[in-house]
């Protein structure tokens, strides 16, 4: 842990940097809650490290920190804590990971609802490994990186239109626009707004066509594929968030959709 003479944490980390610290929180408790060989040294850094994050500039953060840890001022005092509810080395590492899983979503930019959902998805897909490793780049990136999470979130489309179009043996080019890929796979799923003669499904589906034009241009004037000059306009963790949660939901209903109708055969 990078820390100064007295072992404080620096006021302003990185993102990256305060997931670090997460993990060394995570380390630390779990070497408590499965050993006996926690020294003075290991506590003032669980000291410093709760500090830090109970006392933290956002309250966004204060709010995911686990509610043991408000408590807990010292190893000692979590050791008491998971003993009697968690009598296995297992069952107390499980707790742990599910306790810091929300601030570890959070600082990573991970959306809650929308992540879980695709995530959901894909553990169905083993073979969708593109699709998978894109999901990932596409949330831990909203808020480290967010022309890059918008880059991701475009990217995920793309290889969602052509993972169904080559299962479908329909013909694409790797070179062809996501709305053009996009348009061939709503077309076989019959999900083109003009095949539907219910007004309110035509509203719907004519608004996923339009977030996908939106997030191809997006992508273009605001993602990190192309250079920009010195005015450049730079996307913020809101506007990633915005994107990376439409591609997270059109990618789950498109894959869903898909599924059923191989389904139906």
């Amino acid at each position: 842990m990078s820390a100064n003479r007295n072992n404080e944490i620096p006021i302003h980390l990185t993102i990256e940097e305060q997931v670090g610290r997460v993990e060394e929180l995570k380390s630390l408790l779990i070497q408590r809650a499965t050993t006996q060989n926690c020294g003075p040294e290991h506590e003032l850094e669980y000291v410093n490290l709760r500090r830090y994050f109970v006392q933290h500039d956002s309250e966004t953060v204060r709010i995911h920190v686990p509610a043991f840890m408000k408590s807990c001022r010292g190893l000692s005092e979590f050791w008491f804590h998971i003993r009697s509810d968690y009598d296995t080395y297992q069952s107390r590492k499980e707790y742990i990971f599910r306790e810091f899983a929300p601030l570890l979503d959070y600082l990573e930019g991970i959306p809650p609802d929308t992540s879980k959902a695709l995530f959901a998805v894909l553990d169905t897909l083993p073979g969708w490994v593109a699709v998978t490793e894109e999901w990932h780049k596409a949330c831990s990136r909203v808020k480290r990186d967010p022309a890059g999470a918008i880059t991701s979130a475009r990217t995920l489309l793309e290889c969602v239109c052509k993972h169904i179009l080559e299962d479908s043996n329909i013909p694409y080019k790797d070179s062809d626009p996501l709305p053009n890929l996009y348009h061939k796979v709503v077309a076989h799923l019959n999900l083109a707004p003009s095949q539907h003669s219910e007004e309110l499904f035509k509203r719907i589906l004519g608004g996923s066509q339009t977030v996908v034009d939106g997030l191809a241009a997006l992508r273009n004037d605001q993602g990190d594929a192309h250079g920009k000059g010195p005015r450049g306009y730079r996307p913020v963790a809101r506007h990633a968030e915005l994107a990376v949660g439409f591609a997270g939901s059109i990618a789950s209903f498109l894959i869903m959709t898909w599924q059923q109708r191989k389904e139906s055969k």
